[in-house]
């Protein structure tokens, strides 16, 4: 399993970032929305071709489910709380109460 790194200072409400993925390069993007109280998740290829587009950032549920893509990556990524609740990250708690995780297919 990877932890992805993310931004959790609530200072920056969108960014984008290259991670690594099953050996192949894509592009991360969240978005912070204010008015839902969450973060939004798109998944591009390098040339900005979307994979998954504005996702909600929910604890425990797969966020490449139901992406049928050619060049998507074939393990599953998702939000996990760390802290022993089950509360979403809101704007300051991704990457620091709440992590990122990518699981690789061969990872069981």
């Amino acid at each position: 399993m990877i932890t992805i790194p993310t931004i959790s200072t609530g200072a920056v409400g969108e960014y984008q970032q290259g991670i690594l993925l099953d050996g192949s390069l894509y592009v991360l993007k969240l978005a912070w929305n204010e008015r839902l109280d969450h973060w939004f998740l798109s998944l591009c290829l390098p040339d900005e071709t979307p994979l998954v587009q504005g996702r909600m950032v929910i604890n425990g549920v797969d966020l490449l489910r139901g992406c049928v893509v050619t060049g998507r990556p074939v393990g599953a990524l998702f939000a996990t709380p760390v802290d022993g609740t089950t509360e979403h990250a809101g704007l300051t708690g991704l990457g620091s109460r709440v992590l990122l995780c990518y699981r690789e297919l061969t990872d069981g």
